[in-house]
């Protein structure tokens, strides 16, 4: 049994469809916490999990009717009941 205790990274990235940038940033804010082996950054799994469910849950629409055409950049994406609505950070 293979289990793995760290990860670098790109394995980061992979693992979580995350951009490096993001993850990078995320060790900066002091949200993810990484530590350093030589020139190596590497995030251990159990920092890894902490800082996913740490993360906001998806809020889902709950209207049936697409969203009126001049709703402009704060709803992105039309919202139907069981889809995920995705909002500006404006």
């Amino acid at each position: 049994m293979d289990i793995r205790i760290s990860y670098t990274i790109n394995e980061v990235a992979e693992i979580t469809t995350l951009g490096r940038p993001l993850i990078y940033a995320e060790i900066k804010r002091g949200k993810l916490r990484a530590r350093k082996v030589g020139r190596r950054t590497i995030v251990i799994a159990h920092d890894l999990r902490e800082y996913l469910n740490s993360l906001p849950q998806c809020s889902v629409a709950l209207s049936k009717r697409p969203r009126e055409a001049g709703a402009g950049r704060a709803a992105q994406a039309t919202a139907y009941e069981g889809t995920l609505v995705r909002r500006s950070l404006r």
